[in-house]
């Protein structure tokens, strides 16, 4: 099997944490043309033919790491426990 290179692993880590394809290209300053290109060359070396199953194939391969130190807010921003608890005052 094909290894998958840095920005196809990027993009596939991005899209794992749920980002859209076009958060994914607005986080990697590519268009959203761009990044569906990558999404069908990932499809094609790991012989899937959904996001879902790239990201499943790609995890149960070892090919998706997680660093600590990455932000996933900047690809799916999540409310704060204060936007939570500020949307329930009067």
């Amino acid at each position: 099997m094909p290894g998958l290179t840095r920005r196809e692993s990027a993009i596939l880590e991005l899209i794992a944490r749920g980002g859209s394809f076009a958060k994914v290209a607005a986080a990697l300053c590519l268009s959203v043309s761009t990044v569906q290109t990558h999404m069908k060359r990932i499809c094609g070396k790991l012989s899937v033919h959904s996001r879902s199953e790239a990201v499943f194939g790609a995890h149960r391969r070892g090919l998706l790491r997680f660093e600590p130190d990455l932000d996933a807010k900047s690809v799916n921003p999540q409310p704060s426990e204060a936007d939570k608890m500020g949307s329930l005052d009067p």
